[in-house]
């Protein structure tokens, strides 16, 4: 299960957010993100959180996309 802080994250007004639709590899790197932003004492996941957990991901796939 994800714990996401909901208000950090930048949706539009009234919509919500499924993660059951997410990918297993997305919702592994949320998982990621939400346990660095707590491990830094941080209130709400920030995109840096996500791209700093995609960028040490082991396969590589992210790295190779930019």
């Amino acid at each position: 299960m994800c714990i996401i802080n909901i208000d950090s994250v930048h949706i539009k007004e009234g919509a919500t957010m499924d993660f059951e639709k997410f990918t297993e590899k997305c919702r592994s790197f949320m998982q990621a993100a939400q346990t660095l932003a707590m491990r830094s004492d941080h209130q709400s996941l920030e995109p840096e959180h996500m791209l700093k957990v995609m960028l040490q991901d082991d396969t590589g796939v992210v790295t190779k996309l930019l």
